[in-house]
């Protein structure tokens, strides 16, 4: 028998008097695919943000690839290989859609993220080895307009 791949043990999760989530268990099967349902309130987003380090626990372990990974920052778990999308979507719209990728991806560019922003050439041809193809950037309309980034993590106002 294999050791799972994510298990969540006893999660808990208290902000002061409120507990969001209560010894939450969780256990993943390398190639399973697992839903997470409920009502709004019930801990799905706080489970996830304490998988992926956005929070801390209040209590118990989480547990990926058979090593705990209970309170590690939110840059060793994307290290760690577990990557997550919000629930909004904050692209930098004066940024192509190859360039808010690339903001994400910082940790895997042969360069720093303004390194490569700023070299935006060099990043391409870079990136396109493989396959030689050229990509296919997306501008938007000068109707939309465009946003500022605040922070290199690509949350924009």
């Amino acid at each position: 028998m294999t050791s799972p791949l994510l298990e969540f043990r006893d999660l808990s999760k208290r902000f002061g008097g409120v507990t969001a989530l209560d010894h939450f268990n969780l256990h993943l099967d390398r190639g399973e695919i697992l839903g997470l349902i409920g009502p709004n309130g019930s801990g799905k987003t706080t489970s996830f943000n304490l998988l992926t380090g956005i929070y801390r626990t209040s209590g118990g372990e989480v547990v990926f690839d058979g090593k705990d990974i209970t309170n590690i920052s939110a840059r060793q778990v994307y290290e760690a290989g577990i990557v997550r999308t919000f629930q909004r979507s904050r692209l930098c719209l004066d940024l192509s859609i190859y360039d808010n990728i690339m903001i994400g991806n910082t940790s895997r560019l042969p360069q720093g993220m303004w390194a490569n922003l700023m070299n935006r050439k060099a990043s391409v041809i870079s990136s396109r080895r493989p396959s030689r193809r050229r990509a296919r950037l997306w501008r938007p309309s000068p109707a939309i307009s465009p946003t500022a980034c605040s922070s290199p993590s690509a949350h924009c106002r």
